[in-house]
């Protein structure tokens, strides 16, 4: 049976064919966890809702993202998320090194992004994965890439309630 854990590219091939051919559509491997997963990634919308018609788990977790919403999140991928959503998608899922969706949007300010997920009920307070949370997923970019002070050796200690002027302004200067 074709294994198609990798389907990065999965829009350039005859993808209807293949899953008629009883490809595995929920295969698990490598960084991307599925097949799911690694098309949010590349943001090919009409292949993902293909996959999803198929049978395509929505919130199955592995791979370095986690899940689906968190990949086409951490991309910016706005369209592929709304659709992920719709399909059933856990806003709040937690798993892979950025915890959640909310951070994985929030970690390249992907702001038309982190807007659906707040207004989709995402949790400004969820704690979880590399930096913690949503907030401190903003700031470790803007100290990574030099941005403001925070590129020059300040201490900054956030908590979960620091995050809730993130629904307010999504711009963080330090």
């Amino acid at each position: 049976m074709p294994d198609l854990a990798d389907l990065r590219d999965l829009h350039d091939l005859p993808s209807e064919l293949l899953l008629d051919k009883g490809t595995d559509i929920n295969a698990r491997d490598g960084q991307f966890g599925n097949g799911l997963q690694a098309t949010s990634f590349k943001g090919h919308r009409a292949t993902v809702e293909l996959l999803l018609d198929r049978g395509a788990g929505v919130n199955p977790q592995g791979g370095r993202f986690g899940n689906s919403l968190q990949v086409a999140s951490f991309k910016g991928h706005r369209v592929t998320v709304e659709l992920l959503l719709d399909r059933g998608a856990e806003v709040n899922s937690q798993g892979g090194y950025l915890g959640n969706a909310l951070q994985a949007a929030s970690i390249d300010s992907h702001r038309a992004t982190v807007e659906l997920l707040l207004d989709r009920g995402a949790d400004v307070n969820a704690q979880g994965g590399q930096f913690g949370n949503a907030l401190r997923s903003v700031v470790q970019r803007r100290s990574s890439d030099g941005g403001a002070a925070a590129g020059q050796g300040s201490t900054i200690s956030l908590t979960p309630v620091s995050t809730i002027s993130m629904r307010s302004t999504l711009s963080i200067e330090i």
